[in-house]
């Protein structure tokens, strides 16, 4: 039951850290297109 838990709670991290690596990527994207502009 803990060894589930615990790799379900990992799962979930890797998520996580996935969708914040990604949102990052974007974000830093959109802000060098922007100071490309002016």
């Amino acid at each position: 039951m803990n060894v589930s838990a615990a790799f379900v709670k990992l799962e979930y991290s890797s998520d996580i850290n996935f969708l914040n690596s990604t949102l990052g990527y974007l974000l830093k994207s959109f802000v060098i297109c922007g100071m490309l502009r002016e």
